[in-house]
């Protein structure tokens, strides 16, 4: 068995990790502090984006069972068929809804990901920052730390640096 002293395998690690673009460097480039949690939230909203397509996928079950439920009866022509249908059609269009507004959602999330790490559209991360508050724990914590880190203005200078030179070129 091959012994390795600890030292080369915590100084691996740290070179392995400042490669990777986990320290404080991106590829031998320096970042400031900022630019280091605009890279963790957009890591952040990329895993929350995924978690939503999860639990949003959950109301699929609810729609398959719904989906049988108006045509429960359909050649009875007894009295409870009759109420069935509707029933079953509006629980229908909620699973149906849940579903598309979550994916709707959870695709949000990734793109303002994108964003934050291009520092593109600030408005954009700002309203999903807001939005993300109101999904109970996580996104609260992430969406208050992104309106913290948003609203600090030396954040805000990149974002607003590449619209001007958007509307300039």
């Amino acid at each position: 068995m091959c012994h390795v002293p600890h030292q080369f395998n915590e100084l691996r690690a740290l070179q392995l990790a400042n490669n990777l673009g986990v320290g404080g460097t991106l590829w031998g480039q320096s970042l400031s502090k900022d630019e280091q949690y605009l890279r963790i939230l957009s890591v952040f909203y990329y895993l929350s984006g995924c978690i939503v397509v999860l639990f949003a996928c959950f109301p699929i079950i609810h729609l398959t069972v719904d989906l049988g439920l108006p045509s429960v009866g359909l050649g009875s022509g007894s009295t409870e068929t009759i109420f069935l249908a509707p029933i079953g059609l509006f629980f229908i269009l909620i699973a149906g809804n849940i579903i598309v507004l979550g994916w709707a959602f959870a695709v949000c999330m990734i793109i303002a990901g994108c964003f934050l790490t291009v520092k593109r559209n600030y408005i954009f991360c700002l309203v999903m920052a807001g939005v993300a508050c109101v999904f109970m724990p996580f996104g609260a914590v992430l969406g208050l730390l992104a309106i913290i880190t948003l609203t600090k203005p030396t954040v805000k200078e990149p974002f607003q640096a590449h619209r001007l030179a958007q509307q300039t070129g």
